[in-house]
């Protein structure tokens, strides 16, 4: 299984996940589910309707976008925000002073129960003045939790502000000695 990575090229850091796939497995499938349905005879009527709900399906699961990756560059002064898709790719650019991160464990970060998930994740929202630009939970997506961690060290580092709510127990504070 692909790791994510991490690179320090030209005095930038990157924080990425791998490319997903599965695309073409899911298209493949629903041919052969199609076809399959077809030849055994399925009312033309009911084989439409799987064949849309399939096409709905597959048109959500191909414009889904995910946080690939993630660049500081300190001496710009800039994050550059790569998202993708199935179909498509955006870069973004941001000045560090417009942005601020939240780095706190979370439980219910799906707007869940607290009690329904007992086990609490590192997340790491990442905001700026227009929009929220990543919301990135361990073992979604492809991000590991040190992979979150060595982010949010890396921001809080380069100077990016940390916004702390000094009453919440569950905010993690984030200075140039922390470790995991």
């Amino acid at each position: 299984m692909d790791k994510p990575e991490i690179e320090i090229a030209n005095s930038k850091y990157v924080y990425a996940v791998r490319d997903k796939g599965g695309l073409s497995a899911v298209i493949v499938f629903a041919i052969f589910l199609a076809g399959g349905l077809w030849f055994l005879s399925v009312p033309i009527g009911l084989l439409i309707i799987l064949i849309i709900v399939a096409g709905v399906i597959l048109r959500v699961f191909a414009v889904k976008e995910y946080t690939h990756s993630v660049s500081l560059n300190p001496i710009e002064k800039k994050l550059e925000l790569i998202t993708k898709s199935h179909t498509s790719s955006q870069t973004e650019y941001f000045s560090f002073n417009e942005l601020w991160f939240i780095y706190k464990k979370r439980a219910d970060y799906f707007g869940q129960k607290s009690r329904v998930t007992s086990q609490k994740r590192d997340i790491l929202l990442i905001d700026s003045k227009r929009k929220t630009l990543a919301f990135l939970v361990p073992k979604q997506d492809g991000w590991t939790p040190r992979l979150i961690f060595d982010l949010a060290k890396t921001m809080a580092d380069l100077g990016i502000e940390q916004k702390v709510d000094k009453y919440d127990k569950n905010e993690i504070v984030l200075s140039p000695t922390s470790s995991p």
